[in-house]
């Protein structure tokens, strides 16, 4: 079946893309699209029902449900019977609700409809000159210029060399169809050129009136709304949309002033004998034009070069179809064939879609809505405002939801006092940076408005070099949407981890953390970490390692921010890996080595230290003349000094003039250590 057949529905009030699909006898619906609608809230049935593809392949079923669907928010809610599928099938929309239920399709049941086609048919061949080439309305409208406006003459702009040749061609063709000549003689208004390229690659000649448009007085004649026409349409169901070739080209401009529409290019200087696109009395001469031409008509309406005709019935739309193809014959105001939609149940006018059942969202505006990024500065963000200003016939309280967005708008919050000036740049409502400012002598004479208009020159002046969103969540953002474990893992996380058959060994790895991941605009997060994929991975360690913090400092750092399984082990190594991180890791201070003077005779100096041997503590003696070392046992409990029998000994031998001891336990709580040396092997 053809790709365009699909649907835009709301489900919860949101809008799933269905395929409509005339041989399905079931509608579907996948288990993660749900989940993603309801969370797990949704109630699926058990069912015996058994489907299969055309190929015959089967198609694993959960069970069924029970869903409220709206063709658009303010219509009825019509509940729909759909299988839930284990496996992310596109949802489809079988005969019986598309074309029972919901209305999308028509069944005929028979083969009258052929005479619709051949009467439209017939009426086509009978006016195909309507059709044929550019049109000419009657009267030649006359420029009306306001009094003491200065003629201005503009230089030639550049063209590209590319697009010299395909001028070159255009221009011809317009002299020859009549829409501008070639000018010799001097004039004193020369409007520059202005060369806009079309969607299929032709060239469209404009010129650029911005001098002119301020000399020119617009008439002022009262357009119609979109509800204007829209109000008119009650009950009808069939309707054309007629589309005018070269609108403002089919009024001609008379003689003198034609003269005042010259624009100058690289083949000469040419004036437009039809309205140039640009003129600012252009769209509101052509609407007056054309309102005239089918104010007799009750059952036609224009909205600039967009003819509309509808009918209650298929006879009553025909016949004022007919009509107004006369009336273009006679106005010898031409249409275009490729871009009107002729004898249709659903039409697109104006960017909605208009059928019996209403007015409709078009689904060509909707997608770019839907599929638009965040926006990351105030021109995206108004862009975006404005796309969304598009649906607010259809969403209640729109106002309301986009409050947020709108107050996000002000980034620097300034103001002045007598004598300085403050600024504060805020995003998402905290505050980022804060400057001040005094006023010089000459400054503080302003007036007070001038001081707050000074202020807030010098805050966007102070602040202008400062993004407004961060690039690199961006980046992150846009990288997940092509990661497969990133993908995978929302899938886990939206279908459940209810089973690991068939999931990588990478997506196991976040097995333990399943609890604590979810997703944000795209970002996968661990609680409020950033979950960093396997791509950026080496970035986000290279600025890790620009301080050269030690190895647990590191991973502290790394711990507020980002996340990854083997986070730790992979800061370990990258650090052990460059000599200048490892060089400032902790390790114990080895301190100088200090030199003794040799003695003059043996056990003069003695080295005493404790130890621990068996559970039980000892000492060692060594003599700085080397000698052999007795080590002997404590005698005494632990909490008398071992110092005694350590004496008795050394006084039955020698009198040692200094001893040096590493601050055992025993020498420190008697005082009887004399120079505690480093370590108690010590050279002398």
């Amino acid at each position: 079946m053809s790709s365009s057949w699909q649907a835009i529905l709301l489900i919860n009030d949101r809008p799933v893309n269905f395929k409509i699909y005339t041989g399905a006898q079931a509608n579907i619906i996948s288990k993660k699209l749900l989940n993603g609608m309801y969370g797990s809230g949704v109630n699926v049935r058990k069912t015996s029902v058994k489907l299969s593809t055309y190929t015959g392949q089967t198609i694993e079923l959960l069970g069924c449900t029970t869903l409220p669907v709206k063709k658009y928010l303010n219509s009825p809610v019509i509940h729909l019977d759909f299988m839930v599928t284990k496996n992310s099938y596109q949802p489809i929309l079988g005969l019986t609700a598309s074309a029972d239920k919901l209305g999308l399709i028509r069944k005929y049941d028979n083969v009258n409809s052929v005479n619709c086609c051949k009467s439209i048919s017939n009426l086509l061949c009978k006016y195909n000159q309507v059709f044929e080439g550019l049109g000419n309305l009657p009267g030649k409208y006359r420029i009306t210029l306001c009094e003491n406006s200065v003629p201005v003459v503009s230089v030639t702009r550049k063209v590209s060399f590319s697009l010299l040749e395909p001028l070159k061609v255009e221009l011809d063709r317009m002299v020859k169809a009549g829409v501008i000549e070639k000018v010799t003689e001097p004039t004193d208004r020369v409007s520059p050129l202005v060369i806009v390229q079309k969607k299929n690659g032709a060239l469209r000649v404009c010129l650029d009136p911005q001098n002119l448009n301020r000399a020119i007085k617009r008439p002022q004649y009262n357009l119609p709304t979109f509800e204007d026409i829209t109000s008119k349409l009650a009950g009808a169901k069939y309707f054309s949309v007629l589309d005018t070739v070269s609108a403002f080209w089919q009024i001609s401009l008379d003689e003198e002033r034609s003269r005042f529409c010259t624009f100058s290019s690289p083949f000469g200087r040419f004036k437009f004998l039809r309205m140039p696109y640009g003129i600012k009395c252009a769209p509101e001469r052509f609407q007056r034009v054309v309102a005239e031409m089918l104010e007799d008509f009750q059952n036609a309406d224009n909205f600039f070069d967009d003819l509309i005709v509808w009918g209650k019935t298929l006879e009553k739309h025909n016949e004022t179809l007919e009509k107004v193809f006369k009336r273009c014959i006679e106005f010898n105001l031409k249409l275009s064939r490729e871009k009107s939609q002729i004898c249709q149940i659903r039409v697109t006018f104006l960017g909605h879609t208009l059928s019996s059942d209403g007015i409709s969202v078009n689904k060509s505006k909707l997608e770019p809505i839907l599929s638009m990024s965040k926006p990351e500065d105030r021109q995206s963000l108004h862009r975006y405002l404005g796309m969304i200003n598009y649906l607010s016939k259809f969403l209640p309280n729109l106002s309301t939801l986009i409050a947020p967005l709108r107050e996000i708008e002000s980034e620097i919050v300034v103001d002045a006092s007598p004598f300085g000036l403050g600024a504060v740049l805020q995003q998402r409502g905290k505050p980022i940076d804060f400057a001040s400012s005094t006023l010089i002598p000459a400054q503080r004479n302003y007036a007070h408005i001038e001081k707050e208009l000074l202020s807030v020159v010098y805050g966007c002046k102070k602040f202008h070099h400062l993004p407004i969103s961060d690039i690199k969540l961006q980046e992150i953002s846009n990288a997940n949407k092509s990661d497969p474990l990133v993908q995978e893992l929302k899938s886990l996380l939206e279908c459940g981890w209810d089973s690991s058959k068939g999931v990588s060994l990478s997506a196991k790895k976040y097995l333990q953390y399943k609890d604590e991941l979810h997703f944000v605009d795209d970002l996968l997060l661990k609680l409020d970490l950033i979950v960093v994929l396997e791509s950026m991975r080496r970035e986000i360690l290279n600025r890790l390692q620009e301080g050269h913090f030690v190895i647990v400092k590191t991973i502290s750092m790394a711990r507020t921010c980002v996340f990854w399984s083997g986070i730790s082990k992979d800061i370990k190594e990258m650090i052990e890996k460059y000599p200048v991180c490892a060089k400032f890791q902790i390790c114990n201070a080895q301190e100088p080595e200090i030199l003794h003077e040799f003695p003059t005779s043996p056990w003069v100096k003695v080295a005493i230290d404790f130890f621990y041997c068996n559970d039980s503590e000892e000492y060692s003696t060594s003599d700085a003349i080397p000698e052999s070392t007795p080590t002997v046992r404590p005698q005494e409990p632990v909490d008398e000094p071992a110092s005694n029998s350590q004496s008795d000994q050394e006084s039955s031998s020698y009198d040692p003039i200094s001893r040096s001891s590493d601050k055992g336990p025993y020498r420190t709580r008697y005082g009887r250590v004399v120079k505690p040396p480093s370590c108690y092997v010590a050279k002398f």
